[in-house]
């Protein structure tokens, strides 16, 4: 199995190592940012010095020994992993048998350790993949962020589900924040649809402010993916002269109902529009420009509440 390694300093002193596995069936790669501090016999000043480099990271998994040259802060060569007999011995005893080699190399990347199983056990997570081991690893889902985000929860994640808030940045402070904001808790799935689609607290409490103070989570996440801001709200109450309902915004929105769009169809047609009256103009391609050129043209626009009708035409 052929091997390689390119390596170069990241910002805040981080060295970001990347390394490459090859044979004859499969190739892969894989990288991760490192304190200078995790390796053993690295120079730090050869993030700014030319020159050989030989290297290790001592894990309980086995060691990786870097040998290389560095130039210009970036490094490349090569590394040869030699697993611990102690470690696959541990890992046996612990449900673990025949890992591969490629196993026991992304354990020693991602720092993979029995204790980091035991403890998984101990949190009521017993039967945890080798490949599931390493996305928690990889993601940050450590015995901490699993014990505190699981007091905040209504019922206990799965492992996907740790692994999936981790991505998405559902933190044990957030969970909590929103909780109290929203009067309730929610479920995994829409904690995350809350960090996909930008829902923070700071957004809440300005749609509580200005819009609602009984806004719902599926009204938030709505007016975040059709982007019924803060902003885009105060500008229609303004042109309005009165708050309209968060199905009503989100309406807007979709339909490309705007402030500027309001302020003209007040001035060309009439005062009292209501919001259906606004989206339906949208809808029926009713714009400050048709009523314009029918005024232009020596026409009347006739206007009557949805409720009823409504048309434009020329007399």
């Amino acid at each position: 199995m052929a091997s390689s390694l390119e390596s170069q300093e990241t910002e805040h002193g981080m060295f970001y190592l990347e390394m490459r596995t090859s044979d004859w069936k499969h190739n892969h790669t894989w990288g991760n940012s490192h304190k200078p501090g995790e390796f053993y016999g690295l120079d730090p000043n050869l993030a700014s010095t030319d020159g050989p480099a030989r290297f290790e990271l001592r894990r309980q998994a086995g060691t990786l020994a870097f040998d290389g040259t560095f130039h210009a802060g970036k490094g490349s060569g090569a590394f040869r992993f030699t697993s611990s007999p102690e470690f696959v011995q541990a890992m046996k005893g612990l449900g673990y048998s025949n890992l591969s080699i490629d196993q026991l190399l992304a354990f020693a990347t991602q720092d993979v350790t029995p204790q980091f199983v035991k403890d998984l056990n101990d949190l009521g997570y017993r039967t945890v993949s080798a490949e599931q081991l390493l996305a928690l690893r990889i993601h940050g889902a450590s015995p901490d962020f699993i014990r505190d985000i699981g007091a905040q929860l209504p019922s206990k994640p799965s492992l996907d589900d740790l692994v999936a808030m981790r991505i998405h940045g559902v933190s044990p402070a957030f969970v909590a924040e929103m909780k109290s904001l929203l009067g309730k808790n929610f479920d995994v799935d829409q904690y995350v649809a809350f960090r996909i689609h930008g829902v923070s607290p700071e957004f809440v409490r300005e749609v509580r402010e200005h819009v609602s103070k009984d806004v719902t989570a599926d009204h938030l996440v709505a007016m975040r993916i059709h982007g019924a801001d803060p902003e885009f709200v105060k500008g229609i109450d303004a042109q309005l002269g009165r708050k309209l309902s968060v199905d009503e915004l989100v309406a807007f929105r979709i339909h490309g109902v705007s402030p500027d769009f309001v302020g003209q169809m007040h001035q060309l047609v009439a005062k009292d529009l209501s919001a259906d009256d606004l989206v339906a103009f949208r809808i029926h391609g009713v714009s400050p420009e048709f009523v314009k050129e029918m005024k232009n043209e020596g026409g009347t626009a006739k206007y009557q509440p949805i409720s009823s009708s409504l048309c434009a035409s020329t007399e």
